[in-house]
C-alpha cells in the first residue's frame, strides 16, 4: 500500500515538474518571438521629422501659432513698412519635412474672425506652385508625396492679404491703422499626418 502511494506521489512531482519546463520554454519560446518582432517593427518604423515655422510637429497633431506681423507690400501711396486703405500683405507658413520617410498632408486652419471689417484673406497659395485645396470655410489642405521629399525640399506656403479702400469707412480705417499697424493677429493652426492616398475634397458652400 505505502508502495503506490509513493509511486502515485512520483508520478505527481514528475507531472508537475513537466509542466513548469513545459510553460517556461513556451514563456521563453515567447518572449525570443516578440524580442524579434518589436525589434523588426523598430527598424521598420518610417522616420517622421516635421518642422513648421522653426517648431517639431508630432504626426496626426496640431500645432498652433498667432501670426502678428504681415510682410507689407510696397505701395507708393503708403509709407514704408506701414498697412492702409489699398495696402497688400502676406506671411508664410513653412513646411520642412526633415528626416522623413513617407508622404505628407497639411492642413491649415486660419482665423480671421480677429481682421477688421476690410481686411480680408485673398489667397491661400504654395511658393512652388503645388497643389492647395480649400477643403473647409478656413482650412486649406496640401500633400507632399514622398517622391518629393529630400534634398532640402520645403513647402513655403503664402497667406495674402488685402485692405480694401472704402472712402465711406475712412474714419474706421484711421482708427484700425492706428491701432494695428503691421500687427494682425491671425490665429493659425496646422495639423500634419501621413497621406495615404484619400481623397481631398474641394470645400463647396
Amino acid at each position: 500500500m505505502q508502495k503506490k502511494k509513493a509511486i502515485k506521489l512520483l508520478l505527481i512531482m514528475l507531472t508537475i515538474v513537466s509542466l513548469i519546463i513545459s510553460a517556461y520554454n513556451v514563456l521563453n519560446s515567447y518572449a525570443v518571438f516578440y524580442s524579434e518582432i518589436s525589434g523588426q517593427t523598430a527598424e521598420n518604423l518610417a522616420k517622421w521629422n516635421i518642422i513648421v515655422n522653426n517648431t517639431d510637429v508630432v504626426a496626426g497633431t496640431s500645432q498652433s501659432f498667432t501670426i502678428e506681423n504681415l510682410n507689407i507690400e510696397q505701395n507708393p501711396n503708403v509709407a514704408a513698412g506701414k498697412i492702409a486703405p489699398g495696402a497688400a500683405g502676406s506671411f508664410d507658413i513653412v513646411i520642412d519635412p526633415v528626416d522623413t520617410e513617407v508622404s505628407v498632408r497639411y492642413d491649415i486652419a486660419i482665423d480671421t474672425s480677429m481682421l477688421a471689417s476690410n481686411i480680408t484673406l485673398d489667397s491661400v497659395i504654395e511658393a512652388d506652385g503645388n497643389i492647395i485645396t480649400q477643403t473647409a470655410a478656413d482650412t486649406y489642405t496640401g500633400v507632399m508625396p514622398l517622391y518629393s521629399i529630400g534634398n532640402g525640399y520645403k513647402n513655403d506656403i503664402k497667406i495674402n492679404f488685402s485692405w480694401t479702400n472704402d472712402e465711406s469707412n475712412n474714419a474706421n480705417d484711421t482708427a484700425v491703422g492706428t491701432t494695428f499697424g503691421t500687427k494682425m493677429q491671425v490665429p493659425i493652426t496646422v495639423k500634419v499626418s501621413q497621406y495615404l492616398g484619400e481623397a481631398i475634397t474641394p470645400y463647396t458652400l
